[in-house]
This record gives C-alpha cells, structure tokens and sequence, in this order.
C-alpha cells in the first residue's frame, strides 16, 4: 500500500489528544494512485520492486523526499509523462482525473491513426513491443491487495442484503 499512499498522506500531525491522524484523502489522492499504478502496469513490477511485508518507515521517508520510480526503457513517452505528472509531489501540480483520460484518450487516438498502413518505422514498432509488454504484464500484477477487499465488499454486500 505504500508506494500508491501520495507523500503527504503520510505528513501526519497530531491532534489535542497527542494522537497521529493522517491527511486526508482526495481527487489529488487517488490521481498520484493512479500514477503509480500507471507505472505498475508499464513494468509489470510491485513499485520499488519489494514485496509488501519490505515496505517500512524508511520507504515512506524516501517517498516523501521525492523518489520515484523511474520511466521503464521504450514506454511510450506520452505515456510516461501522463504517470510521472500524477505522482508529482505537490497535489495542486498534479492533473484532474478528467485530463488524465483525455490524454489517454489523444494516446489511444494517436495510436488508431498511426495503425493506419504504411512504411512501419522504429517508432511504431516500439510502440506496438510496448503494447504487447502491458497486456504480458497484465499476468504478472500481484492481486494479494485487491483480493481482501473484494472478499471484505462481497460480504458487506451480502449482509446489507440479508438485512444485518
């Protein structure tokens, strides 16, 4: 969970009771999320390339700091500019959630046009390894998080059915 926690997520202060409160959350919030979730899909790789028991106060710190992952060799650089402007430090700098569809969408656009044939160069055909390297990795995605929320909503869900 750390690496998609934005860095001021963990800016925590305390309040009359002398008790650490994290920030809240926000659209900001889950736009860095998203960018870091943008750079899992683009590697294949957990962010930081640990397992969750690895991540720890000292990952938080460097977070905090300002590390970041970096760009995986070939990603399409559209691409990388959309998670890279998502995970900026300070929230206000990052785009809304609606920007970042339009670019993926001008991405998307961009691509559906260049498909048209023609004299195949080394561009597109970076593009098309790039393509292929996402749906490959989409396999190698560790769902451990997810898992326990989904089973914690199913059951939420069948309670409120059942009246409880």
């Amino acid at each position: 969970m750390i690496p998609y926690v934005e860095p001021k997520g963990y800016s925590g202060r305390t309040n009359n009771n002398n008790q650490t409160r994290i920030q809240s959350f926000n659209k900001k919030s889950n736009v860095y999320s998203i960018g870091v979730l943008f750079w899992e899909i683009s590697s294949g790789q957990s962010p930081f390339n640990a397992k969750v028991e690895q991540y720890d106060v000292g990952l938080i710190l460097e977070i905090s700091q300002g590390l970041r992952e970096t760009v995986i060799p070939n990603t399409p650089e559209e691409y990388a500019k959309i998670y890279t402007k998502c995970w900026d430090g300070e929230p206000d700098d990052r785009p809304t959630i609606y920007q970042v569809v339009d670019w993926l969408k001008a991405m998307i656009t961009k691509t559906d046009v260049n498909e048209i044939p023609s004299n195949t160069n080394n561009s597109e055909s970076q593009e098309e390894e790039f393509t292929s390297r996402i749906i490959q990795n989409f396999d190698k995605i560790s769902l451990k998080e997810i898992d326990p929320i989904t089973i914690s909503n199913e059951r939420e869900k069948l309670s409120f059915e059942k009246g409880f």
